[in-house]
């Protein structure tokens, strides 16, 4: 563990631009599991009162599925505020996702009460931070050459075919060419490139993962191994959740995997939950469902509150904005289902974003074209020799040229290419900082959206003797209404704002609730193509008046309250 006392992490790319953002640990490499425990527990240690840590379960390989809540629970515990809910490395590889979960703790706890957005942020608001869904399968793919999806338990009876293996001894599982009079590639002035209908003298090889073969069945046609881990986290959540049969990784029935089963049970059983970030990698997206079906399905408030949120990530970290389904999802016949996301939103009724961290092709100046389901062969060549090229520019270490070396079962074949973990799935170790302080800004502004209760104003007049009125006005501070979108309203999730008042006893007036109260968001404004503006605003706020028995002297407090929304309180004097 390394610990800077002083603060600003020495050193840095973000500190050499002269913006570097304050924290206690450095981010200049992935954490282990050990690293990451002695750290939150250092957290917990040293900041009682604004950290609670937890364990959510126990894995298979006895790790703890850390949960952090944030808040300021001197001002009210951790279920009385508006709540964001966090998380990362829900699939193994994705470990850039679960650094930014550890940063943003970082960030917020080291400038608490020192920055008053932030201590204002952790006055109000609960964070419930999850950095390692999987910290199994992260430990396996942090710490051996293998990839994994989520967890390294074999599901898979299949076998046979080259099965991946670091056979050079180099710690990474690159690429394999496998030479041979039918083989796809050939070498050009130092390039390797596709071979050409027309090619038929020469050198030519296949490619495979640097790997062993393993006797099968049709063994003359060369073929990779089914990986044997392919349970997939992110596909066993109950909202349209299928069977392995239709759906790889799926698992044996909803939630059948621990660590999913102890997140829902976590979500359920804390309702002030307003909004999910799921951390993921990589893409440089911000996907909003539906997943399973089209935008244009779901209520157009919906539609646009998802999108206005994505967006505030193309603004702080230049990703692009997208809908799971109509944009992202290669089959829509089939779609992934049994997803995180569309759990929370479908079946809960809280907006969720799915962030993919880290977009290779972007920085090599070729970004993907989401709209065009069907990419030209050539254009995706193209993208992928200008990766290499930026690899080999940036990010060297994670290069090795092609080296001949004796295979066991291929004789002559040639090792040799990128680090695919740090440089397309996750970033380089250099370049995690600068990703991390802009997902950081992302998320306080994403946490500044949650719906907030306030009293805007409260009087009292005496109307007669011991009879008074009371007047206030509530009203909804944040972006996210208190039902947070429609959708909960059309699954019946809606739940009331509660109004009671103390010190006194009404005698008739408005009553004890409140249906809901919109957001900021539900506001609506265009601009017309004559330059004028059209606005209707959104229903922020009532105006309430009770006739009330007290006598002068007397303290009247009104106190307003929902789940997802918080409480407000204010007294008045008779």
């Amino acid at each position: 563990m390394t610990k800077w006392e002083t603060g600003p992490m020495a050193g840095t790319m973000a500190e050499r631009r002269g913006d570097a953002m304050k924290t206690t640990f450095t981010y200049d490499h992935y954490y282990l599991y050990d690293e990451m425990t002695e750290n939150l527990k250092y957290f917990a240690r040293n900041y009682r009162g604004l950290v609670y840590l937890q364990s959510l379960c126990e894995t298979s390989q006895k790790r703890q599925v850390f949960m952090v809540i944030l808040t300021n629970s001197a001002i009210g515990s951790f279920l009385e505020k508006p709540a964001v809910y966090i998380d990362g490395n829900i699939h193994a590889g994705e470990v850039a996702s679960s650094m930014t979960v550890l940063y943003l703790m970082d960030y917020l706890l080291t400038n608490y009460g020192e920055d008053p957005e932030i201590t204002a942020l952790l006055d109000e608001r609960t964070l419930y931070l999850l950095p390692r869904v999987s910290p199994d399968g992260a430990e396996r793919y942090l710490d051996s050459p293998h990839h994994i999806r989520s967890i390294d338990m074999e599901n898979r009876s299949e076998h046979g075919g080259i099965r991946a293996e670091d056979i050079d001894g180099d710690g990474v599982i690159r690429l394999m060419k496998v030479f041979g009079r039918h083989g796809a590639w050939k070498q050009q002035n130092g390039v390797i490139c596709k071979r050409s209908p027309s090619d038929m003298r020469g050198e030519f090889f296949d490619i495979y993962s640097e790997g062993i073969l393993e006797p099968y069945k049709g063994e003359e046609n060369l073929r990779m191994a089914p990986t044997p881990w392919t349970l997939d986290y992110n596909r066993n959540f109950p909202f349209g959740w299928v069977g392995e049969n239709m759906q790889e990784g799926a698992g044996s029935y909803p939630l059948s995997n621990p660590e999913c089963k102890a997140i829902v049970d976590f979500v359920l059983s804390h309702r002030n939950i307003c909004l999910a970030l799921l951390g993921h990698t990589h893409g440089g997206l911000a996907l909003y469902p539906p997943g399973t079906r089209s935008l244009s399905s779901i209520d157009p408030k919906d539609a646009r509150v998802l999108s206005s949120l994505a967006q505030m990530a193309r603004e702080e970290m230049g990703y692009e904005p997208l809908n799971v389904y109509d944009a992202y999802v290669k089959d829509q016949e089939h779609p992934d289902s049994g997803a995180l996301d569309d759990w929370f939103y479908e079946s809960q009724g809280i907006p969720a974003l799915t962030m993919e961290f880290w977009d290779l092709a972007k920085e090599a100046g070729m970004p993907y074209d989401w709209k065009n389901r069907q990419p030209d062969e050539s254009q995706e060549y193209e993208r992928m020799q200008a990766c290499l090229a930026w690899i080999k520019e940036h990010a060297a270490d994670s290069y090795a040229e092609f080296k001949p070396m004796e295979h066991p079962d291929f004789g002559n074949v040639e090792v040799g290419g990128v680090d695919y973990k740090f440089t397309f799935q996750n970033p380089p170790k250099e370049m995690l900082l600068e990703m991390l302080e802009k997902n950081a800004r992302f998320d306080i502004r994403c946490v500044n959206a949650l719906p907030r209760l306030s009293i805007e104003e409260m009087s009292v007049e005496n109307l007669a003797g011991d009879i008074y009125k009371v007047e206030a006005l509530i009203g909804n501070d944040g972006y996210l209404s208190t039902h947070l979108c429609e959708n909960a309203v059309r699954i019946g999730m809606r739940k009331p704002i509660r109004i009671a008042l103390f010190g006194c006893d009404v005698i008739q007036g408005d009553g004890e609730e409140i249906d809901f109260l919109e957001g900021f968001g539900a506001s609506q404004a265009t601009v017309r193509t004559n330059g004028l503006v059209s606005q209707s605003s959104a229903k922020c706020c009532r105006r309430m008046a009770w006739i009330v028995r007290t006598e002068e002297g007397h303290e009247i407090e009104l106190k307003v309250s929902h789940p997802k929304a918080g409480i407000a309180r204010r007294k008045a004097k008779v």
